[in-house]
């Protein structure tokens, strides 16, 4: 009884420790330069293992803390590329607020997406239900591919 209460014990610490290790790692991220490389994110998890308790070391724990690592740089890669004329259409549509919803239509998102345009892209029902990389990515593709048409409504306020 005593080794199943100690095996959950230390279950839930492992947890908590690969939280608390990759809320970390996005909190320097964010100081750091825009692009985090392969061997940055190896670095970064040897550093972060180093900190835990022996008992807590594995390479099961490694590769949690370095795949953390590498999935908030692919997250800020995205949200560093958006163009300058995105970033004004984005304060103009909704105040740079990802979880914005418009009153009078089903327009949702940082850069209000009707839920028809924004089709269940990337397997969310509505712009506002995706994270910021994804809605950024998005309208960064979009932008390229067909110029800032979509946005012409708005036009007056970001100087288009």
């Amino acid at each position: 009884m005593t080794n199943l209460r100690t095996g959950r014990i230390i279950a839930t610490l492992i947890v908590l420790v690969l939280a608390i290790l990759i809320v970390d790692y996005g909190k320097a991220d964010r100081a750091e330069a825009h692009t985090v490389t392969k061997p940055q994110c190896r670095a970064h998890a040897t550093r972060q293992i180093k900190k835990l308790p022996r008992s807590l070391r594995s390479v099961g724990t490694w590769r949690a803390i370095y795949r953390g690592c590498r999935k908030k740089a692919r997250q800020h890669a995205w949200t560093h590329r958006v163009p300058a004329i995105m970033v004004r259409i984005r304060a103009c549509e909704s105040g740079h607020n990802y979880q914005a919803e418009n009153a009078r239509s089903t327009a949702s998102g940082a850069y209000q997406y009707l839920d028809s345009t924004w089709d269940e892209h990337e397997g969310y029902a509505r712009a506002k239900d995706a994270p910021r990389w994804i809605q950024d990515r998005k309208a960064t593709l979009d932008f390229q591919s067909g110029g800032t048409t979509p946005w012409d409504a708005s036009a007056h306020c970001w100087g288009g």
